[in-house]
């Protein structure tokens, strides 16, 4: 591991200061763009149960999977209090990512349109893509989720 730079030091020390003394200022401080060593402020948000602030974190560093796979575990989690329940916050995770993200997408639209179909189709009609999303791909990702979930049934 090599060290951090000045910038990521300043950053993460912020990040440290921040959760310790104005918590309501960390999610504001990780949604812009920011230096923070990314395994080092996981700990810290773990450790304060920081988790919408950690997406946050991973989504500026465009660790997309690790976001992902951290709101489908909350999202499917037995804890319905919890801040990341329900299929709310990877729609709105899923609708903000571009063209590029589009195999992430598709990959974790599968739990949404099972858990909430309505909504899950909303990652595609309401996404930041909008028209330069690929509809031949996202039409055959529907189609084959609609034969698997008619399969399932009977």
């Amino acid at each position: 591991d090599q060290p951090p730079t000045l910038l990521e030091a300043i950053d993460t020390a912020l990040l440290k200061a921040l959760v310790r003394a104005e918590p309501e200022n960390v999610l504001s401080f990780l949604q812009a763009s920011n230096a923070c060593r990314v395994q080092e402020s996981e700990r810290l948000l773990r450790d304060y149960d920081m988790f919408h602030e950690l997406v946050a974190l991973f989504h500026s560093h465009q660790e997309h999977r690790r976001a992902l796979e951290l709101l489908a575990e909350h999202g499917q989690g037995p804890q319905e209090e919890h801040p990341l329940h329900g299929v709310f916050p990877t729609v709105e995770y899923l609708q903000s990512l571009e063209e590029q993200h589009l195999p992430i997408v598709l990959e974790f639209s599968r739990w949404v349109l099972r858990a909430d179909p309505e909504l899950g189709l909303e990652i595609f009609t309401k996404s930041r893509m909008g028209r330069q999303m690929p509809i031949d791909s996202v039409l055959s990702h529907l189609r084959v989720f609609d034969e698997e979930a008619t399969h399932d049934k009977s």
